[in-house]
């Protein structure tokens, strides 16, 4: 039936009801929230570096810091041609075709910056993306089609766990 006042039998109007708020058994403390889980996010300190021709993202800071730290040059940036042939084989293990490979140049030609964005996106969108990955993880667990040995039996459901990491990673 409709939901009544307690001991009345009148029904609430809509601006009279409260919302129904879920209680946890466990209440969260004053001296819990001084625990790290609860505290703002916050980032390093980014560190002095010399050469700052090559700091681009705060992440470049850390590694131009370290490698003048172990008194290493910075490499030069890879050219178009060069760079989409890592991406592609960083990200999916597949080379790029001769298309995919002009596509990018001419991208990268108008806007370097976005060209490799608009790549890296492209990629991790692949579902090649998590097939390479996967691979990673399916060997350290040591997933195989089968036992491997002489008797050799199939197991007929590890597909399943298989695309199970594949999709995730996805």
């Amino acid at each position: 039936g409709p939901i009544t006042a307690a001991g009345s039998n009148e029904v609430p109007s809509l601006l009279e009801r409260q919302p129904v708020v879920a209680r946890s058994e466990m209440m969260v403390t004053d001296e819990d929230r001084k625990h790290w889980s609860y505290l703002p996010l916050k980032g390093p300190p980014l560190p002095a570096v010399r050469t700052t021709r090559a700091v681009r993202t705060p992440v470049d800071r850390f590694i131009v810091a370290r490698l003048e730290e172990k008194k290493l040059a910075l490499s030069a940036q890879a050219h178009g041609r060069k760079l989409v042939r890592r991406m592609y084989f960083d990200l999916i293990g597949l080379p790029p075709t001769p298309v995919q490979v002009e596509s990018f140049l001419r991208q990268w030609t108008n806007n370097s910056r976005l060209a490799v964005e608009s790549l890296v996106d492209q990629l991790l969108a692949s579902p090649h993306y998590g097939e390479r990955w996967a691979r990673h993880w399916l060997d350290v667990v040591r997933y195989a089609d089968s036992d491997g040995q002489e008797s050799d039996a199939d197991r007929p459901t590890a597909y399943l766990y298989r695309d199970f990491v594949i999709r995730s990673l996805n």
